[in-house]
């Protein structure tokens, strides 16, 4: 049906006729058959809705509740990604890294004295065990004392 003319010819070939491997478009010196003109958009009703829906969100932002929700919420975003992950590791695995954040938030809770009121009563019987953090009378922390260095012997 088609006759072939001779061996497959590259489809981009450079000045010396071996193959070009680009993935430009082949040049062409002919004109443009389409006005490649841009429209300048008018974006000020969109720039007027923004200013009154920040109007009414600003009020928002002062509030430690609904930066709370927020951050809660990409919380359960993370949260799910983080699901999705560990469902597709080893279960030992996943076993370890939750008692490895369990045992640092519960060093954490020893160490400042931060834990939930419902798990205070186990905490004061593993605190003992751990360091706790200074208690700095008024809030401000004291310099620590810096002692002098050793006088150099003498040369002889």
């Amino acid at each position: 049906m088609f006759a072939a003319a001779g061996p497959p010819r590259p489809l981009c070939t450079g000045r010396t006729g071996a193959p070009s491997f680009s993935f430009d478009a082949p040049r062409s010196s002919a004109p443009q058959s389409r006005a490649t003109t841009v429209k300048n958009a008018d974006l000020s009703p969109l720039s007027k809705a923004w200013d009154s829906l920040w109007k009414l969100l600003q009020p928002l932002f002062a509030e430690h509740a609904f930066l709370t929700i927020i951050c809660a919420f990409f919380a359960v975003l993370m949260t799910l990604s983080f699901y999705r992950f560990l469902r597709s590791i080893s279960p030992g695995l996943v076993a370890f890294i939750l008692m490895l954040i369990f045992g640092i938030l519960t060093l954490h809770w020893t160490f400042t004295r931060t834990e939930p009121p419902f798990l205070k009563p186990v905490i004061d019987v593993i605190a003992p065990f751990f360091p706790m953090a200074p208690n700095y009378s008024g809030g401000a922390k004291k310099p620590v004392p810096v002692k002098p260095a050793p006088p150099r012997p003498a040369k002889p």
